[in-house]
Order: structure tokens, then sequence, then C-alpha cells
């Protein structure tokens, strides 16, 4: 892969040079002005487009980081709510999350009279997941994935990857 900037750079590169190109010829002095009218309408803030497409490159990141992958990896758990204090809560306010191998992750709540609604809430969040309350921390197990789930974690990434692509294309200036 290209690094961030040169990848840029190129992108820029194509894309402007044959819009920056000056006339030639007969044509030259007639389209002065509407040379000189181009030029003020392509400009564009480079430092803009760079935060715009490195905002795209760390949604996709923070997509992919959730996919279930066979490895415990804490982000799996980051989209789910927990209802405590008669409110929808995220995951990380109400806990840590972390893994402790490859096959577990290991969740530590903040408040223990908690722990009951963080085993149903990751129940019912549709990854086949099953917590376990182990004293004042809960072990979540982290099954191997079968070949349909590896099949439908690797076109959930190509839409992924598809949708980061057009965010890319959209942060270009035209």
């Amino acid at each position: 892969l290209l690094c961030r900037q040169n990848f840029l750079s190129y992108v820029i590169r194509t894309d402007y040079a044959t819009k920056t190109k000056k006339p030639s010829g007969k044509d030259q002095d007639s389209s002065k002005g509407a040379a000189a009218a181009s030029s003020a309408a392509g400009s564009f803030d480079i430092k803009q487009v760079e935060n715009r497409m490195a905002d795209s490159i760390q949604i996709l990141k923070k997509e992919l980081s959730t996919l279930r992958t066979g490895r415990a990896s804490p982000g799996m758990l980051d989209s789910i709510q927990v209802s405590v204090y008669g409110k929808l809560s995220p995951l990380s306010q109400i806990g840590h999350v972390m893994a402790s191998d490859a096959t577990q992750l290991i969740v530590n709540l903040y408040d223990q009279s908690a722990a009951s609604a963080v085993c149903d809430a990751i129940r019912g969040a549709g990854l086949n997941l099953n917590p376990q309350v182990d004293g004042k921390v809960i072990r979540v197990p982290v099954p191997r994935p079968s070949q349909e789930l590896r099949e439908s974690m690797v076109k959930l990434a190509a839409k992924h990857s598809e949708q980061a692509k057009v965010m890319l294309r959209r942060g270009r200036p035209d």
C-alpha cells in the first residue's frame, strides 16, 4: 500500500493534471479569461482534502475493527447498548472491555449491579456470544467462526471498503 501522503498526492496529481494544462496555439489568447476563471474555481485547500480523506480512512478502520475475525477484539462490543438506570448507555460507559487472549474478552464493570443487564445486552446483540459472570468480571468466550460466518464477514468487509472508496471520492474537490 502507498503511504497516505503519497496516495493523496497521486490522487490529486492524476485528477488535476489535465485540468491545469494551459491551452496552446491560437486558442491561448481567446481563452485567457476562461483559464483564469477555471483556475480560480479549481483552487482548493490541500489540508482540507487531506482531513476529509483521513476521516474516511478512520471510519473504515473503526468499521473493520467491529468485524468478527475469530480473534477476540474489544471493538466487537463497541456497538452494544446496555439498559441501566432507566436509559440506554454504551458498554464502554458501563465497564472496561479488554482481550485476555485470542479467544476471550473480559468486561470489568464499574458497577457490579449492572452485570445481569450487560450479559443480557451481549446475548441480545446478535453476535452469537455467551457471556459468563465470574466474580467481579464478565468473561465472554469468542468461538471460532464457521465457514458461513467467514463468508458473510468477507462480504461485509467488501461493503465497508466500497463505502470508504465512495467517501474518498467525495472528499476530492471537483
